[in-house]
C-alpha cells in the first residue's frame, strides 16, 4: 500500500518524471498515473498488466455495479 501511495504522490508532484514510457505521442498525466497503477496491481497480484486490466474492468467494476445496484434496490423497496 505504501508503494502505491508513493507512486501516486510522485506522479502528481513530478509528472515529467514518469515511471512508464510510452512510444509516440506524450500521454496525459492522468493516463500515465492509471497506467502505473495498473502495472502496480499486475505486479502485486502476479497477473501482469493485461491480467490486471481483465480483473479490474471485467470482474471488479461490473461486480461493484451489481452490488451497489442490488443494495440500492433493497433500500428502495423497504
Amino acid at each position: 500500500m505504501k508503494k502505491l501511495v508513493g507512486i501516486v504522490v510522485l506522479c502528481l508532484l513530478l509528472p515529467k518524471l514518469s515511471f512508464a514510457h510510452h512510444p509516440g505521442k506524450n500521454p496525459s498525466e492522468i493516463w500515465l498515473l492509471c497506467h502505473n497503477i495498473m502495472h502496480f496491481i499486475g505486479d502485486i497480484t502476479s497477473l501482469g498488466y493485461a491480467g490486471a486490466n481483465v480483473f479490474v474492468f471485467l470482474i471488479l467494476q461490473p461486480g461493484l455495479i451489481i452490488l451497489f445496484m442490488t443494495l440500492w434496490l433493497i433500500e428502495k423497496f423497504k
